[in-house]
């Protein structure tokens, strides 16, 4: 029996590798591998995607959010809200920049930052200076509702759009109910490069500014530096190159991605289910299944051929580094992250999957007790 990878990043088509080889062959004609013709085009095409908001792209999506989160100018120090079952990223990128994290519980149906719980955390930790609210597996949850207590709060607002790209809530695209949104191209991303990449979407051009002063070195003009925090993060034109020809493909591969995640559904039996939507508010990043016996679904489906992984294994109260002082402040009570963490399970779900895998997948499916 063959197994059905959780996702296979060499299924490039002929014309793609054709199209992406012309492309190599003028950046190495040009000699110009940094902020060049191809990172200008990206940009720009992701500004269109962003109604208009200016994007500045750099190195990866982990730079992307630290970037983003300096540029707010917020005191060293700050606290900043953030879900724990996110990878641990933006915590990550807040320690970098200075600062630190509260923890927010999720909605147990969605896995998403929970509004109430937001509310929860803010009138009693009041001087939280900013909230990441990450659009996991590719569905957006509550974001009006979160920026509507931003707003009123007066709180600043970054979007970590790294697995949603072209996911849109009330016809406006995830990335623009903030102040700022991040995007990784990770080659397994819906949008990926084949090596890193991200980009940052700002919602004022004063903000853009200072995104790319600090991308590269604090620069105001060469080598004339203006702003504190500054780094080294660009994208190259290799990348930029490849992700203008997977830009074109995204919204149908996304569709793609929405109808396996229906199929699977279609399949799941028990108190089984996917953390999804049927509309535009979810892309399919990954398919994540609950379940109530994981060693049991897990040992099965790969016995069927299916191969599994979990996304992700560790909440931030969990990381050996942080455990003892996860807590920059108040913590409320993670019950809903803690329960669903030990309950998900990542099944494939990738655009280039083929017919006989789907169908391998939903019978595994099919036959879990």
């Amino acid at each position: 029996m063959s197994q059905v990878p959780l996702n296979d990043l060499s299924r490039i088509s002929e014309n793609d590798i054709n199209r992406f080889t012309e492309s190599v062959h003028k950046i190495l004609e040009s000699g110009i591998y940094l902020k060049g013709p191809f990172t200008k085009e990206l940009e720009l095409q992701l500004s269109i995607a962003f109604e208009g908001r200016k994007v500045v792209a750099v190195g990866n999506g982990t730079d992307a959010l630290t970037i983003a989160i300096s540029s707010l100018d917020l005191p060293k120090e700050s606290l900043i809200a953030t879900c724990p079952n996110a990878g641990g990223y933006a915590g990550i990128a807040a320690r970098q920049a200075g600062c630190r994290t509260v923890l927010v519980d999720i909605d147990l149906e969605t896995a998403q930052m929970s509004s109430e719980s937001l509310e929860e955390v803010i009138d009693s930790v009041p001087n939280i200076k900013a909230v990441v609210v990450t659009h996991l597996y590719g569905l957006c949850g509550d974001v009006t509702r979160i920026a509507e207590i931003c707003t009123e709060k007066n709180i600043l607002l970054i979007e970590d759009c790294a697995q949603s790209f072209g996911a849109f809530v009330n016809g406006r695209p995830a990335g623009v109910f903030g102040d700022i949104a991040i995007l990784s191209f990770y080659p397994t991303k819906n949008l990926g490069g084949i090596g890193d990449g991200g980009a940052i979407v700002c919602k004022s051009l004063d903000l853009a500014q200072r995104v790319s002063q600090i991308s590269q070195y604090g620069w105001g003009d060469k080598y004339r530096i203006q702003s504190l925090g500054g780094m080294n993060s660009r994208i190259d034109e290799i990348q930029a190159a490849f992700l203008l020809i997977q830009l074109e493909k995204v919204s149908s591969q996304n569709m793609t991605r929405r109808e396996i995640t229906q199929i699977y559904i279609s399949n799941i039996s028990g108190n089984r289910r996917i953390i999804s939507a049927p509309d535009e508010t979810f892309v399919g990043h990954l398919a994540v299944m609950v379940v109530t016996d994981r060693k049991r679904d897990q040992r099965m489906l790969e016995s069927n051929g299916v191969q599994t992984g979990i996304h992700y294994p560790l909440l931030d109260s969990e990381q050996p580094a942080w455990f003892s002082r996860t807590s920059d402040g108040y913590t409320p009570e993670l019950k809903n992250a803690i329960q669903l963490n030990s309950q998900i399970l990542t099944i494939p779900c990738f655009p280039t999957m083929t017919s006989a895998e789907i169908q391998q997948v939903s019978s595994a499916l099919q036959v879990l007790e």
